[in-house]
């Protein structure tokens, strides 16, 4: 086929990224540039400088209400092209292969396997007959879309996070007395699905020139995404939790916790809600900390009235800002990819990965991470960038030549 002829589904997604990033930059500006002059105003006034986190709250806010309008300006415009995912998904709606097909794996030798190239020992775990020794923590790691659901590629996501964590590689904190278990599942667009998702396309918009437009094909495939991660929080992630809950080794004492990431964080909050439900006992929660990164969840999801109101009390309540207890919410307002996939062409509205929780039901600590990762969202490089942030959560580092580059903003409650 001649490439100059047909339509680009590249230049499609291109212009979307573009218009979407200009549009959070935007708003990033404004927000930072209220904030420097309500300072500036206030000078040294203590007192009034308590409010100032409040303040930008409200001018996060302000910023989402502006960018909400102005987006569905450009979608009623024909700009952004929701209208297309949505012919699209209707196409190949029932016709997409395969399934979750989620497992846990028990990673034996997490120091030996990251830090001296040895091969990583994953064994599969049973969870009916799984028991948890006494006086061990348990880590509980859940990746985002994109991954085949296989031993090699949950690895590798642990990997990319001990990389810059250093958990096993430090001089500071004891993990020597921790056990890492890392959720696979199926979530990866195969070539058959490429395919039947291409033709989907054409018949929507005739004859294509290329087809090199990753984002819109996810976008299409969204849907069936948070059903394979709703699948695996009831067959897995549930299960899980509830085996360390019944086993009495105090998990949260020992320090527990799960580190989620995209995705991850939406098939935690499915089945935390569950679980809370469930055993609504504070005493049985099954971990110290959550840490709920680049989330790929409605904003809302904590409120009241979100998918998951429950979900922030897995790791019970922060103490005093300290990551190491409590739910928070990491989040970057120019996240790329969460801000074209998800919030624009899959669901048009904004994600807790751009936004944070900033109104939710239950306590947690938001953590806006913008001027470290910024436009990231990727895990390898993601990880890169917190890394600081990270090793002062999990007390692997207690000083850094780096700057802070986050801020913990207020949580607003409501019952």
């Amino acid at each position: 086929m001649d490439k100059d002829y047909g339509i680009s589904l590249k230049a499609i997604q291109k212009k979307a990224e573009n218009t979407v990033n200009d549009l959070q930059k935007t708003g990033r500006a404004v927000i930072n540039n209220t904030i420097d002059d309500i300072q500036l105003v206030l000078g040294g006034i203590s007192e009034c400088l308590k409010e100032v986190d409040k303040i930008r709250i409200r001018a996060i806010h302000r910023a989402i209400e502006y960018h909400t309008l102005y987006q569905r300006s450009m979608i009623e415009a024909g700009i952004l092209r929701v209208d297309l995912i949505d012919k699209v998904w209707e196409k190949v709606f029932g016709k997409i292969e395969g399934n979750a097909n989620p497992k846990i794996y028990q990673l034996r030798n997490p120091k030996q396997a990251v830090w001296s190239n040895s091969k990583p020992i994953m064994i599969p775990i049973n969870l009916d007959s799984h028991t948890f020794p006494q006086r061990r923590a348990p880590y509980l790691f859940v990746h985002g879309a994109g991954k085949r659901g296989n031993e090699e590629e949950a690895f590798d996501f642990y990997e990319q996070f001990e990389l810059n964590a250093k958990m096993f590689n430090n001089s500071n904190h004891d993990y020597s007395s921790s056990d890492i278990y890392i959720v696979s599942y199926d979530s990866l667009i195969t070539n058959n699905t490429k395919l039947i998702i291409k033709d989907a396309f054409e018949s929507v918009l005739g004859t294509l020139s290329d087809s090199d437009a990753p984002l819109l094909f996810t976008a299409v495939v969204w849907r069936e995404w948070e059903k394979r991660a709703e699948e695996t929080a009831e067959k897995v992630i549930l299960p899980f939790m509830r085996k360390m809950s019944e086993s009495g080794i105090e998990a949260p004492r020992l320090g527990a916790g799960a580190i989620t990431h995209s995705l991850g964080c939406y098939a935690l909050s499915h089945a935390a809600q569950l679980f809370v439900s469930e055993i609504p006992e504070p005493s049985l929660r099954p971990f110290s900390f959550w840490f709920c990164m680049a989330a790929a969840l409605p904003s809302n999801a904590f409120t009241s009235t979100g998918q998951f109101p429950l979900a922030p009390l897995i790791a019970g309540r922060p103490y005093q800002d300290n990551l190491f207890y409590g739910t928070s919410v990491w989040f970057s307002n120019l996240d790329a990819t969460l801000g074209v996939l998800y919030s624009i062409l899959a669901n048009r509205y904004f994600s807790m990965g751009q936004t944070g929780s900033l109104v939710s039901k239950e306590d947690l600590v938001n953590l806006d991470v913008t001027r470290c990762s910024g436009l990231e969202h990727d895990y390898p490089i993601y990880f890169k960038l917190v890394k600081n942030v990270i090793r002062s959560a999990l007390g692997t580092e207690v000083w850094s030549e780096q700057p802070h580059c986050e801020l913990k903003l207020p949580t607003i409650k409501i019952e």
